[in-house]
């Protein structure tokens, strides 16, 4: 319930950024709940340990303020055997978190950020109206004032800034050019016109006439086996393939990532046994309220650790760093699992 809870806090924003393509496409309907269910694949290791730790503590809390512990206590029910169960589900999340944050994880992103590419290009066609100020396309902004049955454009006016342009164009007619159906390029062919060149820093305006420029509003989409991912959205295997490039600060970044996605992984466990602290060793009538904000702490915690030792990894170019967090989990870990075995026994 708790992942549940996660999952749909995040959707909500993201159904609220892409809810302009449902109201002015709907036959973008099914790509964009594809997209959510994607995004939802990429977003499960990184929600799957602090969900194990919520609910854990959340659960124990209610058992507790029920009663519940002290009744299986009187059945000879060990503390220590009542954690069991928690321990061989944490086994499976361990396993999901790994496997989804090395594989599925940024699989399911790369392709979530392809379909809003796909999603993004078709709407700048289809939701395009005269008169109006079209602010779908990133970095581009786009006025038409009037259209013509053939879809020809008239009085048009771009704003571009994007990374390497900005460029306002002034162009007395234009037309869209390229299929947004498909991977090609998709650009706005503008005839007529003037060219307002801002990105030039020694040059407060540079000002081009045009009889026709074409703007590519969206590059021809390559595949995957044609370009490199970014470092997010590779799978480890594909990252180790990276490695073979000796050069330290291109392997650098590589290896901080792999070693997060571990760390990330091995946090079931280290949320389970620090649960288990706080549920099984402290719990009382008010533990489910306290048991939340035990959570909340932990995770704050562990996130403070991780990004700290993320940044001297890449500051000091030592990607062991990022394993930092493990000392004080380890130790930790260890003293709670010996501290409520040896509280069962006794």
């Amino acid at each position: 319930m708790c992942l549940i809870a996660f999952f749909s806090l995040i959707f909500v924003f993201q159904f609220l950024k892409s809810s302009q393509f449902l109201f002015q496409d709907s036959s973008s309907t099914k790509l964009i709940f594809r997209m959510f269910f994607l995004l939802g694949v990429s977003y499960l290791p990184l929600l799957l340990p602090f969900s194990l730790i919520f609910g854990l503590l959340l659960g124990h809390g209610k058992l507790s303020s029920q009663s519940e512990f002290t009744a299986l206590a009187s059945f000879g029910i060990s503390k220590f055997q009542m954690s069991q169960p928690a321990i061989l589900f944490s086994t499976l999340c361990l396993f999901t978190c790994y496997n989804s944050i090395h594989t599925w994880g940024p699989n399911a992103k790369y392709q979530a950020r392809a379909l809003k590419y796909v999603i993004s290009q078709k709407i700048a066609a289809t939701a395009f109206q005269p008169g109006v100020f079209l602010t779908q396309i990133p970095g581009v902004t786009m006025y038409a004032e009037n259209q013509s049955s053939d879809k020809k454009l008239s009085k048009v006016f771009i704003l571009n800034q994007s990374k390497k342009d900005n460029l306002q164009v002034f162009a007395n007619a234009g037309e869209f050019s390229g299929n947004e159906q498909a991977n090609t390029s998709f650009g706005l062919k503008l005839f007529n016109g003037t060219i307002y060149n801002n990105s030039k820093k020694d040059i407060s305006s540079l000002t081009i006439s045009f009889q026709s420029y074409l703007i590519k509003l969206f590059e021809t989409k390559k595949t995957p086996t044609s370009t490199k991912r970014q470092i997010n959205n590779s799978t480890t295997k594909q990252l180790k393939e990276r490695l073979k490039d000796k050069e330290s600060k291109k392997a650098t970044p590589v290896l901080i990532e792999i070693y997060k996605r571990n760390m990330f992984a091995f946090s079931c466990v280290f949320f389970l046994v620090v649960g288990s602290l706080f549920s099984l060793r402290l719990h009382n009538r008010s533990s489910k309220g306290g048991g939340f904000f035990m959570a909340i702490l932990i995770s704050l915690f562990f996130w403070i650790m991780l990004f700290v030792a993320e940044f001297l990894g890449g500051s000091y170019n030592t990607p062991l760093f990022v394993y930092m967090p493990v000392v004080p989990c380890i130790i930790f870990c260890i003293a709670t699992y010996l501290w409520i075995k040896f509280k069962s026994i006794n």
